[in-house]
C-alpha cells in the first residue's frame, strides 16, 4: 500500500538490499533489517529494508532512497559507507519539508486575511 502511494510513511530512508541468487553470505533477511535498522537508529533515525532478487550474480549490493535521491549502490561490505550520507540527505529533505508547510500556511493566512478586510 506505502510504495502504491496510497498510504503515507513517514519514513523516508528506504534501504534497498539486492541478493544475487549465487550470494554466499550467510546472513538472514532479518539479520540484515535487523543491522540496518540498529546502524540508522545510531544516528536517531528510521529505514525501511526491503529486499530483491537480482538475475544473476553472487553480489549483494545495498542503495538508500531518500527522497528523490538515490545514494550507492554499495557492495554490502561497505553499505555502511551510505549510511551516514542517507541521515544527511534525509535531514536536508526533512528541513526543506518544514521550510514549504511554513510558507504554504502563510500564503494561507495572508490568503485569509484580504478576504476579511476586502468583506467588511
Amino acid at each position: 500500500m506505502i510504495e502504491a502511494g496510497q498510504m503515507s510513511d513517514r519514513t523516508l530512508i528506504i534501504t534497498n538490499i539486492t541478493i544475487g541468487p549465487d550470494a554466499r553470505d550467510g546472513q538472514s533477511l532479518d539479520a540484515y533489517r535487523e543491522a540496518f535498522t540498529k546502524s540508522f537508529g545510531g544516528f536517531n533515525t528510521e529505514t525501511r529494508v526491503r529486499f530483491r532478487n537480482a538475475e544473476r550474480g553472487s553480489a549483494i549490493t545495498v542503495h538508500y532512497e531518500v527522497g528523490n535521491s538515490v545514494i550507492g549502490p554499495f557492495p554490502i561490505a561497505r553499505a555502511a559507507d551510505g549510511i551516514r550520507s542517507a541521515v544527511e540527505a534525509e535531514r536536508m529533505v526533512t528541513k526543506q519539508r518544514a521550510i514549504q508547510v511554513r510558507k504554504d500556511q502563510a500564503e494561507q493566512q495572508n490568503g485569509s486575511f484580504w478576504v476579511r478586510i476586502l468583506s467588511d
